[in-house]
């Protein structure tokens, strides 16, 4: 008798044991004709069409919306109205500006602040008699409707996030822009929009920015990234070197014909590289003491950019 029930309890492990097998080896079938993902809630599941979506720039290695502009330590930041500045070294910090900035004063330093300036007819931060301005990791949003995001000699502006302006700086003289992401900017009928624009001035450094005048969501290349309008004043002394630059009829307008009395001697472009975004070509007007070397390429080959008159 126990032999016979010893006999039952092993052709029952054996039946067990082939059941096992037969569900592993149905696994393995399955996991080799291949396992479908679900995406995660909140998700779209990968897409096998052809249709390629548009192309939105990349900014890897350059100042984006990640490096620049108010950092999230410095929140939360204090309500603040219109701003006009008079007194020499007022030091600005952490404020959210709901209007428009007006400095009159010497020496005034604004950092990690929102700036929203929504009104047409003027710059979101305009210098008026003030000289030496320091403006540091500061968005400035203009809401569609400034003429541009800051204007237009002696100062300083690092680290910042420029958008929404009709155009991102209009400099002159003693100027330094460094490490911004300058972007979105605002069409409106008959607008001429540029990332940086100058009428002429002297002794300005454009280094290591994004000028992105190609938006993407638009498909609007604008005018330029940056624009050498028809001179009110000659342009001496400009260096720009290290920008990431993209868009525009032309990307670098590097000079319109000097009006009566004015010249352009010491613009000087080095190292900057291009993306393809523009309707016509990548630079035009290197005239006469414009110097743009063979150190400015294009991102995706790395070949020098070559210049159309």
């Amino acid at each position: 008798m126990r032999r016979r029930l010893t006999q039952r309890r092993f052709i029952l492990a054996i039946a067990a044991g082939g059941a096992v097998l037969i569900a592993l080896t149905a696994v393995i079938v399955i996991a080799a004709v291949g396992t479908r993902h679900t995406a995660p809630a909140g998700h779209a599941s990968p897409s096998t069409s052809s249709h390629t979506p548009p192309r939105a720039p990349s900014f890897a290695g350059w100042p984006n919306a990640e490096t620049t502009g108010v950092p999230a330590e410095a929140r939360p930041l204090q309500k603040h109205g219109d701003l006009t500045v008079t007194t020499a070294g007022a030091y600005y910090t952490r404020l959210d500006i709901e209007g428009c900035v007006t400095v009159e004063a010497d020496n005034v330093t604004i950092t990690q602040s929102l700036i929203h300036c929504a009104r047409t007819r003027r710059p979101a931060v305009q210098m008026k008699g003030g000289k030496n301005l320091v403006l540091d990791q500061v968005e400035i949003d203009g809401g569609g409707k400034a003429d541009s995001c800051v204007a237009t000699n002696s100062f300083t502006i690092y680290r910042s996030n420029l958008h929404d302006c009709t155009d991102g700086i209009d400099f002159s003289s003693n100027v330094v822009i460094e490490g911004n992401y300058i972007h979105d900017l605002a069409r409106s009928t008959g607008s001429h929009n540029d990332a940086l624009q100058t009428l002429g001035g002297a002794d300005d450094i454009i280094r290591n920015n994004t000028l992105q005048s190609f938006r993407a969501d638009t498909h609007d290349p604008m005018n330029a990234a940056i624009q050498t309008g028809r001179l009110k004043r000659s342009l001496t002394n400009v260096l720009v070197e290290h920008n990431y630059m993209d868009g525009g009829n032309y990307t670098v307008n590097a000079g319109s014909p000097p009006t009566k009395g004015t010249v352009i001697e010491g613009y000087v472009f080095r190292n900057n590289v291009f993306g393809r975004d523009y309707r016509y070509g990548p630079v035009r007007a290197v005239g006469e003491g414009t110097v743009f070397d063979a150190t400015n390429v294009w991102a995706d080959t790395g070949k020098s950019v070559r210049t159309q008159d």
